[in-house]
């Protein structure tokens, strides 16, 4: 998930196929939710692995295809909402 947030950041990814957010914005959301979920320890899911899962992803594909980073930054910086 996270690799794909890396090439397309601007595409949205819907959850329950009717809240749709853009990539980027629901990485930051996930990384939030999965960390402070991690802290707390109280559903018997290991968050942490779920969050450097997500780390892991991200950095092995740029570490991949390290022409991906300018590609990512400009295309948030032209990203606009409306």
């Amino acid at each position: 998930m996270f690799a794909s947030i890396l090439f397309y950041p601007t595409l949205d990814i819907c959850l329950f196929a009717f809240i749709c957010i853009p990539g980027f914005i629901f990485g930051v959301l996930y990384m939030m939710y999965s960390y402070f979920s991690g802290k707390r320890m109280g559903d018997n899911i290991n968050h942490d692995a779920h969050l450097y899962g997500a780390l892991y992803g991200f950095l092995l594909s740029l570490l991949l295809v390290p022409q991906a980073l300018p590609s990512f930054v400009n295309q948030i910086a032209n990203w606009r909402m409306f």
